[in-house]
């Protein structure tokens, strides 16, 4: 087996390719970057080299109805891969009135 298809193996869930526009929101700061694929666990995302992601920070995804707190699991020069906690639709649907409050 080739260490990509181990790599493919380990995942939690199957991701799926797609080419929707996200918005990385972090210390009250907005970024958008590109989704190259995604899965109810996780994403990986093209990001410009000199950015400075944050070990976690929230992710709006709303072409494919995802807003979660992400994590970053890895980095290389153009790419990320993070993973994805409790995911809802939008920011309005948070639970908790701080965080609906940041994206007014």
């Amino acid at each position: 087996m080739t260490r990509r298809k181990q790599e493919l193996d380990r995942r939690r869930a199957p991701r799926r390719r797609t080419t929707a526009v996200a918005t990385i929101h972090v210390f009250g700061q907005r970024m958008t970057c590109s989704v190259v694929d995604i899965s109810d666990s996780g994403a990986k995302i093209d990001i410009p080299p000199e950015w400075i992601v944050p070990p976690s920070f929230y992710l709006h995804i709303p072409g494919e109805r995802v807003f979660s707190r992400a994590s970053l699991v890895w980095r290389s020069t153009f790419q990320a891969g993070v993973s994805l906690g409790e995911i809802w639709a939008r920011p309005e649907d948070h639970p908790d009135p701080a965080v609906q409050a940041l994206f007014v």
